[in-house]
């Protein structure tokens, strides 16, 4: 179960306020703010990318920090920490770019 609270501290006086949704764990979703405030882009994206929580209308809805092979979300209680994820190879990163003996 997650509960997503929502603070509007610069809305007009009749909108102010704080409001807490209970989402439920199979399918957690929300109404996006990036369409209102830009700013949540990127926030919506990164508690999307670390919990899973989706966010309905989002303009560009998908993962910030990890790669899109990436699965499940590491910042959710439920996410093993023993979980190993799959090797995924991409052809524009160099198999060693550094020599035996060099550093950084």
């Amino acid at each position: 179960m997650f509960e997503e609270v929502g603070v509007a501290p610069a809305a007009p006086a009749a909108q102010a306020g704080a409001n807490a949704d209970v989402l439920p764990e199979h399918d957690p979703r929300v109404p996006s703010l990036a369409g209102l405030w830009p700013a949540f882009n990127w926030q919506e994206r990164e508690t999307y990318d670390m919990y899973g929580i989706k966010f309905d209308d989002h303009p560009d809805l998908r993962r910030i920090y990890l790669y899109e092979e990436f699965v499940g979300y590491p910042l959710r209680k439920d996410y093993p920490k023993e979980k190993r994820q799959p090797l995924v190879r991409r052809d524009d990163l160099p198999i060693n770019p550094l020599k035996p003996g060099e550093h950084r």
